[in-house]
């Protein structure tokens, strides 16, 4: 399973929810205590960014961009 595959299962349960960065990583750390805070980095997997995850500009993208830090859940 990738980090992005980690990520997208682990804030599934919060789809439709406005999450601030730091939520994200705890949410995430949680239930992948492995991964490095600093390799979950939702605003790559959300539209907009200038070196996005490969799903950021595709319907798949886990994270729709609200304002600076903070995600709604796709």
């Amino acid at each position: 399973m990738t980090i992005h595959d980690e990520i997208k299962l682990a804030v599934s349960w919060f789809k439709g929810q406005t999450l601030e960065t730091a939520q994200i990583i705890k949410i995430v750390r949680e239930q992948f205590p492995e991964i490095n805070a600093d390799s979950i980095l939702p605003n790559e997997h959300a539209d907009g960014n200038a070196n996005p995850c490969w799903c950021a500009k595709t319907n798949d993208r886990i994270f729709e961009r609200i304002t600076r830090g903070k995600y709604k859940v796709r």
